[in-house]
């Protein structure tokens, strides 16, 4: 789970937070390594963090797991190499039917990623 997250691009600075929430409020120590979360089933949906606006999740069923918008379903790779390709955010928000604030918080976060 760590090492999808991280390749997702999310830093570990943003995994903490969420390690602790799990282990303060469900009482879960060391989640990544914890019997009761593996006993309980795999989860099939994650929210991903690190963005401000955008609703990105890695969903089993939809798109094997790559990571999508909630709203429309659009897998992030698609289109950020389409906006590195040229097309501006305006023809993105129409074609994959995302929020232009959602387009724009992972544009922001990739761009860093790649700085």
């Amino acid at each position: 789970m760590l090492a999808a997250v991280r390749r997702s691009g999310v830093p570990i600075q943003r995994v903490r937070p969420a390690l602790e929430v799990l282990s303060k409020d469900l009482g879960v120590d060391h989640a990544l390594a914890s019997r009761r979360l593996y006993s309980d089933g795999y989860a099939r949906l994650f929210r991903l963090p690190g963005y401000r606006e955008a609703e990105v999740v890695a969903d089993l069923v939809r798109s094997f797991g790559q990571p999508i918008f909630s709203h429309g379903g659009a897998k992030l790779t698609d289109v950020l190499e389409r906006f590195w390709a040229g097309d501006d955010l305006g023809t993105l928000v129409e074609e994959f039917g995302v929020p232009r604030s959602e387009l724009e918080d992972v544009v922001r976060v990739a761009s860093r990623r790649a700085a």
